[in-house]
């Protein structure tokens, strides 16, 4: 569809110069577009500006409709997290559907009010003909993100928990003439650099924390098992700004007091963290969320790691990282590990965890090859996404000519019309 010497994606992203800065999709995307642009030509849309951004123009993803029309771009590339600053995403994956990376498959954040409030069923009502299918919006089936899933051409996941979650929940809901193996997605961990930090140096022994103050990150059982060290270990907790508070309250709950919190959860902020950690905790229990970055850059810097058996947890090998079982004894089995971790310091014991640690994220999860590997997906699959967008370009004229061929009656006619002229649908 390009008309010049390289193909071309409408990139929609959340981005590090906004609201996005501390986001998975705007670490990811400043990762990969130097890598994608030797190849494509991108433009990127986000939900705010117009402006330049790393040698890129980023339009409001408002004009990429209009934009597609003037110069139809060869797909549409969309990162969605459980956010909703991604609302922009989710409406607009709607009116042209691409491929989407998904950083969450369960959503907790509400559909926005265009989509959740839509008259569509009322025109659905009206129309009331056997000529064109009625489409009513899915019943509630829970968190799963089936409507985006439905949109996406080609899914790709960050998590190979979530890319198993979408093969089982979706097989079920194909029909049984469609043949599991024609189901194409895909699995891309999140990209991380090289780097190395050494427990040794620590002037004091810290455990690095970045879970969110809810339940879901156990925020309240490694206070228990920080707690029950009586102080010999320094907390270090990661949050985000609107978190302080709480964070101070549980402290104060559980009475720990050699505590550090720092603000503004980061890729940065976190391998600041782990340089004067001796131990990151990374605990999870939930069917929201994931591990996420954090996970992925401990093991590359070589800290000991701890996490739940669970979910994420659950994929990582017994021979990189500590694991505790979630339940009644989890802070006593956090706090056993510190001590364990404590006392192999320095041993080559610790020292093959560490190195197996650092070898099997680097192996997946380095930021060129995984680059390399979106880019490898793009172009393989592009013939696939141009014919993809060629038939949903026909299904659009098909429901556009079907509504103007409407018999309207007056007052139908003079409510439509104008709107119909305004976005192109029919001539003055």
């Amino acid at each position: 569809m390009s008309s010049g010497s390289k193909p071309r994606i409408a990139w929609f992203s959340l981005l590090s110069d906004r609201e996005g800065q501390n986001s998975i999709s705007s670490y990811c995307t400043d990762i990969f577009l130097p890598y994608i642009a030797e190849e494509f030509e991108i433009d990127i849309f986000s939900n705010g500006d117009d402006r330049s951004y790393k040698g890129h123009h980023v339009f409001n993803y408002l004009s990429a409709f209009s934009r597609d029309e003037q110069n139809p771009y060869d797909f549409f590339f969309y990162q969605l997290e459980d956010s909703d600053q991604c609302d922009f995403v989710k409406l607009h994956l709607g009116l042209k559907p691409g491929i989407v990376f998904f950083h969450d498959i369960l959503l907790r954040e509400e559909m926005p009010p265009p989509l959740t409030f839509s008259i569509w069923p009322e025109v659905l009502n009206w129309v009331d003909s056997p000529e064109w299918p009625k489409r009513y919006p899915q019943p509630d089936r829970g968190p799963f993100a089936y409507r985006e899933c439905s949109l996406s051409l080609l899914p790709i996941f960050s998590s190979e928990r979530l890319a198993n979650e979408f093969k089982r929940t979706v097989e079920k809901t194909l029909g049984d003439s469609f043949e599991p193996k024609d189901l194409r997605f895909f699995y891309l961990p999140l990209p991380v650099e090289s780097f190395e930090n050494s427990p040794l140096s620590k002037n004091e022994t810290c455990i690095a924390f970045s879970g969110e103050v809810g339940i879901e990150h156990r925020a309240h059982k490694v206070l228990h098992a920080v707690r029950d060290l009586n102080d010999r270990f320094k907390l270090l907790w990661l949050v985000a700004p609107d978190e302080v508070s709480r964070a101070k309250e549980l402290a104060n709950e559980f009475s720990v007091h050699n505590l550090e919190i720092i603000t503004e959860r980061s890729a940065e902020n976190w391998k600041k963290v782990l340089d004067r950690s001796s131990v990151a905790i990374h605990t999870h229990f939930s069917v929201y969320g994931t591990l996420g970055l954090n996970l992925s850059i401990s093991l590359a810097s070589k800290t000991p790691v701890i996490v739940t058996d669970f979910a994420e947890g659950e994929f990582l090998p017994e021979s990189v990282v500590f694991k505790v079982s979630p339940g009644r004894n989890e802070a006593t089995q956090i706090k056993s590990f510190i001590e364990e971790i404590n006392n192999l310091s320095g041993s080559s014991e610790l020292g093959l965890i560490l190195d197996n640690a650092k070898s099997y994220v680097l192996e997946i999860s380095d930021k060129k090859t995984v680059a390399l590997e979106l880019l490898q997906i793009f172009l393989s699959n592009l013939d696939f996404l141009r014919n993809a967008r060629s038939t949903w370009s026909t299904l659009e004229q098909e429901a556009r000519n079907f509504v103007l061929q409407k018999n309207l009656t007056s007052a139908w006619a003079a409510f439509f019309k104008p709107a119909f002229n305004e976005i192109g649908w029919a001539d003055e």
